[in-house]
């Protein structure tokens, strides 16, 4: 009877609701359909369109792609303090974890320390492990150097033809290569002399390379960004993530509405910041996990919604009215009282789109500015139930942070 009993009482509460289905997309997919989240502009910009961080609001005049390549989206957002600037690569909704994975890369010669790098075979092509259309797919590599035979340079296209040959190998770097479409890099405007730049602020970010390897035999086009530009743990191979916020109102109905701001990018995992230090007047700050200046936290970014205060303002000077309107139509639970002149004259476009604990700091001297533009700043200023995980994680490589151009 008391096992019936039980039995009865499982039924009529009924099972456990399944748990969403884990999803990965990849650049090629931003070309077809957008992904989940909110996202202020189109991750993928086609050749000669519009690109809209570069246009009205944001700038005087429309800005567009330049005719020879697609471009992708770069993104303005705030961390340590500091401006910054991404790009994102790829998304994983309901994925605990994202893996490292090996790429190969032939020599000629080792010395006792690892590969004579000057002794690459000319025009050798890197060899990936996997391709996206795996669940383990990830943009975060391990080189695997190789000791190729004489008279094989040209010939290795599959880690299983590397695997079976049962060649010497040699563990390197981590290095960050995305697989996609050809010719694809972060928006650039047309003409000879632009570069790749930061929405409001109009720095200059750093480039990447194009470049193509080797899946199981078949050729595939890949954006470089570069080494040292992650982290994993060695044990398990997982790759190491830092938090990323958005910030949120309450809509009408008591629900979480996130806000079109730009994001800030944590140096660590949430509740557990590896700030960087050094006076805020200061050019640079002195950044751990920073190797070249390329962070490393920069890499895997787990998404939070962060529910803002009713008092949180958004700075948006007087000189930028278009600006102000937009964020009045699209931004309206935020207050954002026009700042006086003399804060003003005291804060450029680096506050530009910058949150605020409390916004009467814009026209009250006595109210001191506490900005919400780090990990640490929005961890210790605001409650922990203003946090909710959005499930996702985000490759969204920076191309821009603490006034260095990072890839």
């Amino acid at each position: 009877m008391r096992r019936a009993a039980a039995l009865a009482l499982v039924a009529a509460c009924g099972a456990p609701p399944a748990p969403a289905p884990a999803s990965l997309w990849t650049l090629a997919a931003f070309k077809d359909a957008p992904p989940p989240g909110i996202f202020s502009q189109p991750l993928f910009v086609p050749a000669g369109a519009k690109i809209p961080f570069l246009s009205p609001p944001y700038a005087p005049a429309d800005t567009f792609q330049s005719a020879a390549s697609d471009g992708l989206s770069i993104y303005p957002a705030f961390s340590e303090g500091r401006v910054a600037a991404y790009t994102v690569t790829e998304i994983w909704n309901h994925f605990p974890v994202v893996w490292l994975q090996p790429l190969y890369l032939p020599v000629t010669a080792f010395n006792g320390n690892g590969p004579v790098i000057d002794n690459y075979t000319p025009g050798a092509l890197a060899v990936f492990s996997i391709d996206t259309t795996s669940r383990f797919y990830s943009p975060y590599w391990q080189i695997i150097y190789f000791l190729q035979p004489s008279g094989t340079e040209g010939t290795w296209t599959s880690a299983k033809q590397i695997q079976d040959a049962n060649l010497t190998l040699f563990e390197g770097k981590g290095t960050f290569c995305t697989l996609g479409p050809a010719n694809l890099a972060p928006v650039q405007a047309s003409g000879a002399a632009a570069v790749p730049v930061r929405p409001i602020t109009g720095e200059p970010v750093g480039k990447v390379l194009n470049r193509q390897g080797y899946v199981d035999g078949h050729m595939v086009n890949y954006v470089d960004f570069g080494r040292d530009r992650f982290q994993w743990d060695p044990a398990t191979n997982v790759i190491k993530e830092a938090a990323l916020f958005q910030f949120a109102a309450r809509d009408k109905d008591g629900g979480r509405l996130p806000l079109d701001l730009p994001k800030v990018g944590g140096t660590g995992p949430l509740g557990a910041p590896n700030s960087c230090s050094g006076n805020p007047t200061d050019a640079h700050l002195t950044c751990p996990n920073t190797p070249n200046n390329r962070p490393q936290f920069g890499a895997l970014w787990h998404e939070y919604t962060v529910l803002l205060p009713l008092a949180a303002g958004v700075y948006v000077p007087s000189t930028r009215p278009a600006l102000r309107a937009l964020l009045a139509k699209n931004v309206p639970q935020v207050a954002a009282p026009l700042p006086e002149a003399g804060f003003e004259a005291m804060h450029d476009d680096q506050y530009t789109l910058r949150v605020v604990l409390d916004a009467a700091c814009f026209t009250n001297p006595q109210v001191p500015c506490v900005w919400l533009d780090s990990q640490a700043a929005i961890e210790q200023n605001l409650s922990q139930y203003a946090f909710a995980d959005q499930d996702q994680l985000s490759s969204c490589p920076m191309l821009f942070f603490n006034g260095y151009q990072t890839p």
